[in-house]
């Protein structure tokens, strides 16, 4: 009796993530969303530590479909014995297309595609070089809601291009293409959907 019980229960709470309707998005919504990462590693004498921090604010302009702008902050220190420390600060803007693929459940995946101007700062004891650029991502993710407005969310970049650009006379244009799915590439934030009316 005991594990029917039980057993229903789950059966109740597994049902309720996909097909609750009160959750999630539709056409109208406005969504503010705040994405971070952070990593700490040391491999011998090499220390290296990281941080990213994404808000963004998208309307979702169909069921499906969310379109938005949101800037990026990072920074990265890397600590290497008996050499000046290399730090590294970036910042980018730009705008977003959000595919959600079941909006209206309580949990969904989705995939985005995102275009932005980059800025970036390198200092390594006297020495800066500034750069600048664009850059382009493809990720996918998941958004879990806890509540009619406040969701959890984790992407993970996928397929990454940037173009950048020192700022010094003669420096070469830098390209950089990335492919991945480890766990360094994950993100998670929280997502905050504005009442509607």
């Amino acid at each position: 009796m005991k594990k029917t019980i039980v057993f229903t229960l789950v059966l109740a709470f597994i049902s309720s993530l996909g097909y609750a309707q009160d959750f999630g998005l539709q056409k109208g919504d406005v969504a503010v969303s705040g994405n971070f990462a952070f990593g700490a590693d040391k491999v011998g004498d090499l220390k290296t530590d990281q941080f990213e921090f994404s808000p963004s604010l998208g309307l979702m302009i169909s069921d499906h479909v969310a379109l938005g702008a949101g800037f990026k902050v990072g920074n990265l220190k890397k600590e290497v014995a008996d050499e000046a420390d290399i730090k590294l600060n970036n910042f980018s803007a730009g705008v977003f297309g959000r595919y959600y693929f079941t909006p209206k459940k309580r949990f969904t995946l989705f995939v985005q595609g995102e275009l932005d101007y980059v800025r970036k700062k390198e200092k390594q004891g006297g020495n800066e070089i500034n750069a600048k650029g664009f850059a382009t991502a493809l990720s996918g993710g998941m958004t879990f809601w806890m509540s009619k407005n406040f969701a959890l969310e984790a992407s993970l970049g996928v397929l990454s291009f940037e173009r950048s650009k020192p700022d010094y006379s003669g420096a070469p244009v830098t390209k950089k293409t990335e492919f991945g799915a480890g766990l360094q590439d994950v993100k998670v934030g929280l997502i905050y959907k504005f009442n509607k009316g």
